[in-house]
């Protein structure tokens, strides 16, 4: 962290610039990790250079709007599908599914003869 005399060397400096380049992204519908991106930084700073410009808060509607444009988003450039458990085809058995067909298995084996 910085002192009372600004950031070090290091480290990315909040400057008057920045936070209008800030302003304009946010305004433009750019997530944080779409502007730290842009910017060079962290979400977590895109967050607090956020908090810096004391810019209003999404409304209801606005924070709907954009969940939707998310998910629409995630499901066009398939996001959704990395997570295997979400998938229609994917079957989780329950416990008591698994261990009858785990007893049926084992007695099929027990009952075949060795093939030596």
């Amino acid at each position: 962290m910085g002192n009372r005399y600004g950031a070090r060397a290091d480290e990315f400096a909040w400057t008057l610039g920045v936070l209008r380049r800030l302003k304009r992204y946010i305004q433009s519908g750019l997530s944080y990790s779409e502007c730290g991106k842009l910017l060079g930084c962290s979400r977590n700073s895109i967050a607090h250079g956020v908090r810096k410009l004391n810019a209003p808060l999404l409304n209801a509607e606005e924070r709907r709007e954009r969940t939707r444009r998310t998910r629409f988003e995630d499901a066009i450039h398939g996001r959704r599908s990395r997570n295997k458990i979400a998938e229609d085809y994917t079957y989780i058995e329950s416990w008591r599914e698994f261990t009858e067909r785990r007893q049926k298995e084992r007695a099929a084996l027990r009952e075949e003869p060795p093939s030596s």
